[in-house]
């Protein structure tokens, strides 16, 4: 009984209760935290494929290492590795702790 789709947002409950999401958009966060990726809001098919390549999908837990000023890259790790995003991409992924995530 999986508790997202593959974008991230609840399922309703058998009995159909939307469990209630407490997310926040990735160029509002700290920096130096660890965040999971909650949901990915965009239907964009080139979007969708560039964040899977990244390895940024639901679940994934990663930290925010740097943000550069005047709508700069963020630089994100996500394990080993380092990517570095433009913030309109970062615009349609929504984070938030470990513990919100596995609340829904």
């Amino acid at each position: 009984e999986p508790r997202r789709c593959p974008h991230g947002e609840p399922i309703p409950t058998g009995d159909g209760i939307m469990p209630v999401v407490n997310d926040y958009s990735l160029i509002e966060v700290e920096i130096g935290t660890a965040y999971v990726i909650s949901r990915v809001m965009t239907r964009d098919a080139e979007k969708l494929k560039y964040l899977g390549a990244l390895g940024l999908k639901p679940g994934v837990v990663f930290q925010l290492a740097d943000r550069a000023p005047f709508e700069g890259p963020l630089q994100l790790r996500v394990g080993e590795q380092t990517h570095f995003i433009g913030d309109s991409l970062a615009t349609v992924l929504r984070v938030c702790s470990q513990k919100e995530f596995d609340a829904v």
